[in-house]
């Protein structure tokens, strides 16, 4: 393989890889492509001390024809009143499996779904723009997912419709706060979110290009990421922070130490929840970023953080 086709391969899986938040650990060297996120599994009986939970299992058809299956983790005795609901997506690779990792003191029912859509385990080139366009009817089908399930979770009789949350991290992030918005969630969680997603996916072009070609790759990253954004027309969290209503109450919860995510595009979707007329909180713990070598401790800190303050605001 020439140096030239090389680095268009990489270039391609890149695109993905960037827009997925994927850890930038492949090099230009030894880059075949982006791996796929793993099969989301369902996930298994609740092992912690809080009350005993079922699995159930419903099946949605979006607009877009594609089938979802959404996960919910329901207490096994029967409710004495309806109870609060938190919908929890984690990043791309960790979407399924998250309602096993949420402690729970009380009842309440937990909800997810298998992102709709999966990365290609090679990439070229040629095929890059078509698999560009089945990621964007990704990111609309995976809104329009977080949108349904409150409906579906409002329509329950075991459920209290003012008390339901939205949990989103890492790449669920924009998820969480789009999806929040739109479906008028009351409570919306916010891990280590971001505006300003085109400089967020040129910054993680940066973090492989500048290992691999030196600092002066910044510059054609970040052009490379605001070009995503623009040729995929991705939706702005921003925007949609900016509006959320008064009744909705907003949890930003940042790391420290979060080299995936430039601190500046984290302030502009602050600035964005503060300019709303909802009640926002903002909040920073020590550490990286979520699936790195440290993130058994920081998970850690993000659960007992997150329904903490899910149970402050009377949400949990």
């Amino acid at each position: 393989m020439t140096t030239h086709s090389l680095i268009l391969r990489t270039l391609a899986n890149g695109v993905l890889a960037a827009c997925l938040l994927l850890p930038a650990t492949a090099s230009a060297a030894d880059a075949e492509g982006v791996a796929a996120p793993p099969a989301n599994p369902a996930p298994t009986s609740h092992a912690g001390g809080g009350p005993a939970t079922a699995l159930e299992s419903v099946s949605l058809t979006l607009s877009s024809g594609r089938p979802l299956t959404v996960w919910l983790r329901v207490p096994e005795a029967a409710a004495q009143a309806p109870m609060p609901a938190a919908v929890v997506l984690g990043g791309f690779e960790t979407g399924g499996g998250v309602l096993d990792l949420v402690p729970l003191e009380h009842p309440a029912i937990l909800a997810t779904f298998d992102y709709p859509y999966e990365a290609p385990r090679k990439l070229g080139l040629l095929s890059l723009f078509a698999e560009l366009d089945r990621f964007r009817q990704g990111v609309d089908d995976t809104i329009e997912a977080v949108v349904r399930l409150h409906d579906l979770l409002a329509a329950r009789a075991d459920v209290d419709a003012t008390r339901i949350s939205v949990v989103g991290a890492s790449a669920g992030a924009p998820f969480a706060t789009i999806g929040g918005q739109a479906a008028a969630y009351a409570g919306v969680v916010i891990v280590q979110g971001y505006g300003q997603i085109g400089a967020v996916i040129g910054h993680q072009f940066a973090l492989r290009w500048t290992r691999d070609y030196g600092a002066w790759a910044r510059w054609p990253a970040a052009a490379l990421g605001h070009f995503v954004v623009w040729w995929l027309e991705l939706p702005s969290p921003e925007d949609a922070a900016r509006q959320f209503g008064p009744g909705q109450q907003v949890y930003m919860l940042d790391s420290a130490a979060d080299a995936r995510i430039p601190a500046p595009t984290a302030d502009a979707l602050w600035a964005a929840v503060a300019a709303s007329q909802a009640e926002g909180t903002r909040e920073q713990i020590a550490g990286g970023h979520l699936g790195g070598d440290d993130n058994d401790e920081i998970l850690a800190r993000v659960l007992e953080r997150c329904t903490g303050w899910l149970r402050a605001s009377g949400l949990l």
